[in-house]
C-alpha cells in the first residue's frame, strides 16, 4: 500500500495513505535527470512502508473479498493498484488543489416537504485549499454560484499549503431530491485565485437539501433542540428527512455464501 515516488531517478516523495492524493513539488534537478530528453517516473511499493493501518477496507477477506499473498502490518493487504491519474502540471502564484463545499440549511427544522418557493435559503461554506511556491502579500478568492451570487475575499498566502473559507448564500435555487421525489437540481459553484499575476479557477456541482437522520418524535422542537450531537435511537424506529419529506430507506444486502458458513442440514423431525 505504501511507495516511494522518483522522477527520473530522483527521489519525490513517499506515499502512505491509499485514501489521499500527494503532490509532489519537482525541481530543475528532476527535470535535469532525464535520460535523452524523456521523463521517467516511478511507483516502487514497498511493504515495509509503515501506512497505519490504511488499507482498503476488503483486506484481509473481510466479507466477500479474497485473500491475498501480500502482507503489510500483519495483514493480506489486497489493492487494485493506482487508480488515478499521474499527472504533472504548471503552477503560476498559487494553485488550487481542494474545493470543498458544504451546504447549511437556513430556515427551521422542517417536519413538512419544502417547495422551492417556500424553502428558508441555504448557506454555502466553501473551503478552497491553496498551494503556493513563495509567500503572497495579496491576492483574492472569489466564490461564484450559478444563481447568481458572487463573493470575493481578500487573502495572504505563505509558502506551501493555505486554506480559505468563504461564505455564499444562495436563496432563489430550487430543491435537489431523491429519485422518484422530484428532480435533482444541479449549481455549479466556482472558486477562483486572482492577484497581480495570474489566476485559476475549480468548479464542483453541488445540490440543495436538508437530510435528517430520524430516531424519535421530531415533530416536536423540544426534542429536535435536545437531540443535536446525540446518537442513539428513540423508539420510533429510523427513517430519513429529505427537505422536510419522509422517506423510508429500502434495500437489500446478500454477501456470497461460503462452504465454511453454511449449516448441516437437520431434519424437520428434531424441530
Amino acid at each position: 500500500m505504501g511507495a516511494n515516488i522518483s522522477l527520473n531517478g530522483v527521489h519525490l516523495g513517499t506515499a502512505n495513505d491509499p485514501f489521499l492524493r500527494f503532490v509532489f513539488p519537482v525541481t530543475t534537478a528532476h527535470l535535469l535527470a532525464a535520460n535523452g530528453g524523456a521523463h521517467e517516473l516511478t511507483v516502487a511499493f514497498d511493504t515495509s512502508i509503515d501506512c497505519g493501518g490504511r488499507w482498503m477496507a476488503c483486506t484481509g477477506g473481510w466479507d466477500w473479498a479474497p485473500y491475498s499473498y501480500t502482507k503489510q502490518g500483519g495483514a493480506n493487504t489486497f489493492t487494485k493498484g493506482i487508480w488515478k491519474s499521474v499527472y504533472m502540471t504548471t503552477v503560476g502564484s498559487a494553485a488550487i488543489t481542494h474545493v470543498v463545499p458544504h451546504v447549511f440549511y437556513n430556515g427551521t427544522y422542517p417536519t413538512e416537504p419544502l417547495t422551492d418557493s417556500t424553502h428558508a435559503g441555504f448557506t454555502v461554506s466553501v473551503t478552497v485549499h491553496l498551494w503556493a511556491p513563495a509567500p503572497i502579500g495579496f491576492g483574492v478568492v472569489g466564490i461564484a454560484g450559478e444563481w447568481g451570487t458572487t463573493v470575493n475575499k481578500h487573502v495572504t498566502l505563505a509558502a506551501g499549503d493555505n486554506k480559505v473559507t468563504v461564505e455564499i448564500e444562495a436563496s432563489k435555487v430550487k430543491l435537489w431530491w431523491p429519485n422518484g421525489m422530484g428532480k435533482q437540481n444541479l449549481y455549479n459553484i466556482t472558486a477562483q485565485w486572482l492577484d497581480s499575476a495570474s489566476g485559476v479557477s475549480a468548479s464542483r456541482r453541488i445540490g440543495f437539501r436538508f437530510v435528517a437522520l430520524v430516531t424519535g418524535n421530531d415533530t416536536d422542537p423540544s426534542y429536535v433542540a435536545a437531540s443535536k450531537g446525540a446518537q442513539g435511537t428513540d423508539h420510533l424506529g429510523m427513517l430519513f428527512r429529505v427537505n422536510g419529506a419522509a422517506i423510508f430507506a429500502r434495500g437489500a444486502n446478500m454477501i456470497p455464501v461460503s462452504t465454511q458458513q453454511l449449516l448441516p442440514l437437520r431434519p424437520l423431525s428434531e424441530f
